[in-house]
């Protein structure tokens, strides 16, 4: 079973079908792009047709909690949300059976992911001093807050002292 990383969400091909409430949630569900909308636009309605046509088998399956598809369809489905990078990465994992990660260029998870990727020695580096600056905070805190100068407590006109 191979699987598409997409944007942080594995988005796994299984009997040649994918979820594409997956693909939704991955691509960060944009407003009025769901599943359901695509479904009932008319350039989704129509490719929805084409494909069943083609195939003469159910290719987009409505059921709560997901809509699935077959995989065709589903890179339609992300060339509807505007991601084309995606539509082909996707259609790499269905034609090589090898799982790939893709992260929509612009994205926090492709930021980050393309740093961390494959390197996981900096990854555990960065832990380590993350972890160190805290313990290091926690043993100078307290002497930091004793250092502090101690206020002098307000003079009164008797100690005043004349020259």
């Amino acid at each position: 079973m191979a699987y598409l990383l997409y944007n942080g969400v594995k988005i796994k091909i299984t009997a040649q079908r994918v979820s594409v409430t997956d693909i939704y949630r991955a691509a960060g569900k944009p407003p009025n792009k769901s599943p359901l909308n695509f479904q009932n636009s008319e350039a989704g309605n129509k490719r929805i047709k084409q494909f069943q046509q083609q195939q003469g088998a159910d290719v987009w399956q409505s059921g709560l909690p997901k809509v699935e598809a077959i995989v065709p369809l589903a890179c339609y489905y992300l060339r509807y949300l505007g991601d084309r990078g995606a539509a082909v990465a996707l259609q790499q994992v269905y034609e090589t059976g090898r799982n790939i990660e893709y992260a929509t260029p612009g994205t926090t998870y492709a930021k980050f992911s393309s740093y961390f990727k494959g390197n996981q020695k900096n990854a555990n580096i960065l832990w380590w001093c993350f972890i160190i600056s805290i313990l290091i905070g926690v043993a100078i805190l307290p002497q930091c807050q004793s250092s502090q100068p101690q206020e002098e407590p307000p003079s009164t006109p008797g100690d005043r002292q004349f020259i």
